[in-house]
């Protein structure tokens, strides 16, 4: 027995609303999937050059904070009143560490508060020393990673 065949069997305005449909659909389709390509492609690069953008950004910004961290140890390490300090000879430790005061606090004072890229700067004594801002620390009171630095 043979199946009757639906489409022969339609009348022709049916036909042609059926045929007209489904070429509707067919570019319907066409056109969604056409226009997925072009947004994926065009948010891909979109994404891309953003991403290459911040990276840049942050490279600036990075250089930026480490160069202002090189001028502060620059400027303590040209300091003349830090190289007498360190160089003068002193009669008692606790001597060497008033100097050391007297010297280095106004100078990291000033050093924290005109570069804000740096969190602080720490000078650590091994002559029970601190003093008022916290800049000058006793270096048993160094944290984990801060007394690595300490031992090299």
């Amino acid at each position: 027995m043979k199946k009757p065949k639906r489409y022969a069997n339609l009348r022709l305005g049916t036909k042609l609303m059926v045929s007209y449909s489904s070429l509707l659909v067919i570019l319907l389709v066409f056109w969604c999937f056409s226009s997925y390509l072009q947004i994926n492609r065009q948010l891909t690069a979109n994404a891309r050059t953003e991403f290459r953008n911040s990276s840049e950004f942050s490279g600036i910004l990075l250089k930026n904070k480490l160069r202002r961290a090189e001028q502060a140890l620059q400027l303590m390490a040209e300091d003349e009143g830090a190289v007498e300090t360190f160089s003068a000879p002193y009669l008692s430790q606790f001597q060497q560490a008033q100097n050391l005061l007297r010297q280095f606090d106004p100078l990291l004072a000033s050093i924290n508060q005109q570069n804000e890229y740096l969190e602080e700067v720490r000078i650590y004594t091994y002559y029970g020393l601190k003093n008022s801002r916290g800049y000058i620390l006793d270096a048993a009171a160094a944290s984990g990673t801060e007394a690595r630095y300490l031992q090299c």
